[in-house]
């Protein structure tokens, strides 16, 4: 019943076919062969028919059971996504219960069992996470999410963590960084410090003895994308060649004989495996069994800031994020700050001055050359972006002012610059820059300046530097300090942490900021609304810039980032985004302008309470000059005066050293016992 043109109307000698019979309906594979004359005509046809039902019905059952594999799966990944997130919160409800417990008055075997519970609780919520992450890779919805972040600050919290963990198993733990280590990139640092952390933890976990070892380093950079490597060695039993193309699959545990008593879920190097795709790598292993293993994760990240990070020594150094200033205090010199900005002139001339530089500032090209005309600065902070006259041109024309301003001449000029990509410092260094910044300013890199530009004898080291430059802060006000920024943030809704680094450290610093940006919000607002309106956009481009970098600069990260891309619209010439776009950037950012409003207010009202309430606290140096004009009352035979005295000190907050020595003179003072009462006041004078 099939069309001879079909069947037998083909080219060649053979021709294979598969159909399907209409009168039983089975599949059958057809194999038809022409028989050929003498002169080559067809005369005839061999058809060797072959049965394919059996092979049809086994091929139908296997897609049947991937179908069904595959919906169990999937069905596996919902469950574990949804039950993981379920389980968390009653997990994250024990865990805080404990700390609040623990902070509370407890007996030490009630403290023990809390603490057991504490850390079991912690340990649960590890793998909790760890389901849930493999459940979202499996499931394909585990996203990035990316966050600009100091490579500093990531080795820094790596070496912290394995350091303790290797050093309590007596191994030695390694890291070295290569010298070209971008300083800042743009990726999930969560996930990579993730990756590393597992990759780390197996190494220590599964060796008894030696040495485990860190090696980072820059394999390539294209454009503003960076390709890194990073390598973790071990010494330890190694990995057998059949069981190497296991090790990354869910739930496996290898060699369990050998690793008898190592805890782990088995999920680690799967979900190593997941993140390292989602990066557009990938993570291989070398092993030889009995000597240890070599795992190297290599991904791609987005270079924000391309100056080499600070050597890393395998010492624990401060993240920029808390990087407090002191530990290099700067003698007699004198720089000038060059910003349109005024917020960006606050901050920048606040930190500058807490290094002791004495610090002139600008606010435009032309009041900058003026003030290098009058003055010999030792260094230039210099904004690049800046109506009329731009840093560049400002640069070039200050370079003309004399030999100490001239290239290589005893004045240095830094640009300051949010574009700090791969490449710009080398073509900012060749029109004519000694050196550039990252706006905000990474504490870190200055200070590298400070050291690597100012003559030595300017510069003062200190091993333990006054945190912030203060010499001390006390402990109630520290606790009221980070009550303050947990109330901040909950707010405002913004990085404080983050911008408290931006502004020096300090949280009165960020809170000045906070108070100049709101003031500044609205005229900035309608500045910005003219300009568009007169279509003014080289100019809006430069005013939209600066806002960029202030709302940066006290942690509000997404409305900066709105922000800059109205000013990579401007550089483009996209003016239409501009237009499209500004009210909205507006509408976020006057949200964020009213709550630093409330943020502002109420820290007015807590000053105000603290202020109130330390007239009520008695300071050693209060009580000392009341003891002195009690003892003169005596010596007058003023009792009277002295005893009112006495009452009035009891009635206010008495700090616990003097409370016992103070409640006895006021007994002695109802018994009249004056020279015990001198006695016990030449004692605490």
């Amino acid at each position: 019943q099939i069309s001879g043109e079909t069947i037998f109307g083909f080219k060649g000698l053979r021709q294979d076919i598969d159909v399907m019979c209409h009168r039983n309906r089975k599949y059958c594979n057809l194999v038809v062969n022409k028989i050929h004359d003498h002169y080559g005509d067809d005369i005839g046809y061999i058809i060797i028919v072959t049965d394919l039902s059996e092979r049809i019905k086994t091929m139908q059952e296997l897609e049947d059971a991937m179908r069904a594999a595959d919906a169990a799966n999937q069905a596996k990944s919902t469950f574990l996504a949804n039950m993981s997130h379920e389980i968390r919160t009653p997990m994250n409800v024990i865990i805080g219960f404990s700390e609040l417990l623990l902070k509370m008055e407890l007996e030490e075997q009630a403290r023990e069992c809390v603490q057991d519970i504490k850390d079991s609780s912690e340990n649960l919520l590890a793998i909790i996470n760890d389901l849930l992450d493999i459940s979202k890779i499996e499931s394909g919805k585990m996203e990035l999410v990316c966050t600009a972040y100091y490579t500093g600050s990531l080795f820094q919290d790596i070496f912290l963590i394995i350091n303790t963990q290797a050093k309590r198993k007596g191994l030695t733990f390694d890291m070295t960084v290569t010298p070209n280590m971008p300083n800042q990139f743009y990726g999930d640092k969560i996930r990579i410090r993730g990756v590393l952390i597992n990759l780390l933890n197996n190494a220590v976990k599964y060796t008894k003895q030696g040495t485990v070892k860190l090696e980072a380093s820059v394999l390539k950079i294209e454009g503003d994308i960076a390709t890194l490597e990073f390598k973790v060695t071990d010494t330890g039993v190694g990995i057998k060649e059949g069981e190497q193309e296991r090790l990354f699959e869910s739930f496996a545990q290898v060699d369990r004989k050998v690793h008898y008593g190592v805890e782990g879920t088995g999920l680690g190097l799967a979900i190593v495996k997941g993140y390292v795709s989602l990066m557009n790598g990938d993570v291989t292993v070398r092993s030889v069994y009995g000597e240890g293993s070599v795992f190297t994760a290599v991904i791609e990240q987005k270079v924000i800031d391309a100056s080499p990070m600070d050597k890393f020594d395998g010492k624990a150094v401060k993240k920029a994020e808390d990087f407090t200033l002191g530990n290099i205090k700067v003698l007699d010199t004198r720089v000038l700050v060059v910003d349109d900005n005024l917020i960006n002139l606050k901050v920048v001339g606040s930190t500058l001055g807490y290094y002791g530089l004495l610090v002139d500032t600008a606010s435009s090209g032309a009041e900058a050359i003026e003030l290098c005309r009058q003055n010999p600065y030792q260094m230039v902070f210099m904004d690049q972006m800046m109506p009329q006259m731009d840093g560049i041109e400002t640069m070039h024309e200050i370079r003309k002012l004399g030999e100490r301003y001239r290239m290589g001449g005893e004045c240095k000029v830094i640009v300051l610059t949010a574009n700090a990509l791969a490449g710009v410092r080398e073509q900012l260094v060749r029109q004519g820059f000694d050196e550039y910044l990252g706006k905000p300013m990474n504490f870190k890199q200055l200070e590298r300046i400070l050291l690597q530009f100012l003559p030595k004898e300017k510069i003062l080291l200190s091993e333990n530097g006054e945190k912030n430059g203060l010499g001390q802060t006390n402990q109630s006000r520290l606790m009221r300090d980070a009550k303050e920024i947990e109330e901040i943030q909950r707010i405002l809704e913004v990085e404080v942490d983050q911008g408290i680094a931006f502004c020096g450290g300090r949280l009165t610093d960020y809170l000045k900021v906070l108070q100049l940006t709101y003031s500044n919000g609205e005229s900035g607002i309608r500045e910005l609304q003219r300009l568009r309106q007169q279509g003014e956009y080289k100019d809006y481009t430069i005013k939209i810039h600066g806002m960029k970098s202030t709302t940066l600069s006290v942690g509000a990260k997404e409305v900066s980032d709105m922000a800059k891309a109205q000013e990579l619209a401007g550089k483009d010439g996209d003016y239409a985004y501009i237009d499209t776009h500004m009210d909205e950037f507006i509408v976020e950012y006057r949200k964020l302008l009213e709550r630093m409003r409330i943020v502002l207010e109420r820290h007015q009202m807590l000053e105000e309470s603290v202020a109130e309430e330390n007239e009520n606290v008695l300071t050693e140096d209060s009580i000392k000059k009341t003891l002195l004009d009690i003892r003169k009352c005596m010596d007058e035979f003023d009792f009277a005066g002295a005893s009112k005295l006495v009452r009035e000190m009891n009635q206010k907050q008495i700090p616990e050293e003097f409370r016992e020595d103070l409640s006895q003179i006021g007994q002695w003072m109802d018994e009249m016992e004056e020279d015990k009462i001198r006695e016990l006041i030449d004692k605490l004078l």
